[in-house]
């Protein structure tokens, strides 16, 4: 289900446009190297190999030198209003990032860190303060957005583009450009399963487990990212606990997965890894929660059909007898995907 290339223009340092199709994910890794192809050319480029690159929806991902408190280096920065004044945004290893442009390559980090303080064995949060005196300096030549910039807690897309927007329109100058920002269609798959207990340390099942799972795409974090839920029914299942065992039939039961699956690119196998909370709710319970981690593959059939084959595991108990447990799952199902045009 991970999209892979998408169209693309590539502006080199001589600025020659060349057209292609590039690997941009929304990742960490892709502000530093992007994977580039066309009939010609199979290559990754950092940001000091092109100028930028421009994508089909308008998203330009600029090569540009950020400059921080700690050091300088060469990235790839998505422009979110172009002019005298401007705002980037990337990621790095402590996530979204803002930038403004100091000159026509040169950006400088809008500084924004959440920090906390202990006294006498409590802790306190410092509310950050940073960004409102380097953007009231950045903005030095209009007073008149600085009310703005103090009410600002934290600096997001929305306020910054707001904020440079206002500024033009205080100045009186129009030569700015707010750039299209990307635009994701609603991607969803649906998926028909069946699924078998191998090992078991909580519930005694007789038989597997049928249902159905749906997956929603979570691009904003990752193009690679999405949300997996359902719901599969067991016929007849019994808990074991000792102290219970004799008291409680067998009797139906749901497996309720939220999980957040993580899908890795590929022509025909894509290799997948999952985490998060197994909810299993019976007749006495509204839900034994239990830690999941999984991983697997979806195997190509066509376009928008996808074989899944499964292994997941619940290795902790949160509310019954809370403790490390063992409860294995084999799944296997056709996923249906379907996209949603914008």
């Amino acid at each position: 289900m991970a999209q892979n290339f998408q169209p693309a223009s590539l502006v080199t340092l001589s600025h020659d446009t060349l057209s292609g199709v590039i690997a941009f994910h929304n990742e960490i890794r892709d502000y530093n190297k992007i994977h580039f192809r066309n009939t010609q050319i199979d290559r990754f480029y950092e940001a000091k190999d092109v100028e930028a690159f421009i994508l089909k929806e308008g998203l330009v991902l600029k090569s540009c030198t950020l400059k921080s408190r700690d050091a300088q280096k060469k990235i790839f920065a998505e422009c979110l209003v172009s002019g005298q004044k401007s705002v980037y945004r990337y990621k790095d290893k402590r996530g979204v990032k803002y930038a403004v442009g100091i000159t026509k390559n040169e950006i400088r980090e809008i500084p924004y860190r959440e920090r906390n303080k202990i006294e006498k064995d409590v802790t306190y949060s410092i509310t950050p303060t940073a960004h409102i005196g380097f953007l009231k300096l950045y903005f030095q030549d209009c007073p008149d957005v600085f009310p703005e910039i103090e009410e600002m807690k934290q600096p997001t897309e929305y306020n910054l583009i707001q904020l440079m927007n206002h500024y033009y329109e205080k100045v009186g100058k129009t030569e700015h450009i707010e750039l299209k920002k990307r635009r994701y269609d609603l991607r969803f798959g649906v998926e028909p399963t069946g699924t078998y207990l191998i090992s078991n340390h909580r519930v005694d099942v007789k038989q597997p487990m049928m249902g159905i799972n749906l997956y929603i795409w979570l691009p904003w974090g990752s193009e690679r990212l999405y949300l997996k839920t359902g719901v599969h029914k067991i016929e007849s299942c019994r808990w074991n606990n000792d102290d219970i065992k004799e008291k409680n039939p067998y009797e139906s039961a749901y497996v309720v997965p939220l999980y957040f699956e993580y899908v890795v690119e590929g022509k025909w196998i894509q290799p997948k890894f999952s985490s998060g909370v197994t909810y299993m709710i019976n007749r006495d319970s509204w839900g034994h929660p239990f830690w999941n981690l999984g991983f697997g593959a979806n195997i190509r059939l066509s376009k928008n059909i996808l074989l899944d084959l499964s292994l997941t595991s619940d290795i902790y108990d949160f509310t019954f007898r809370p403790e490390w447990c063992w409860m294995s799952y084999a799944q296997a199902g056709i996923i249906y995907r379907f996209n949603l045009k914008k």
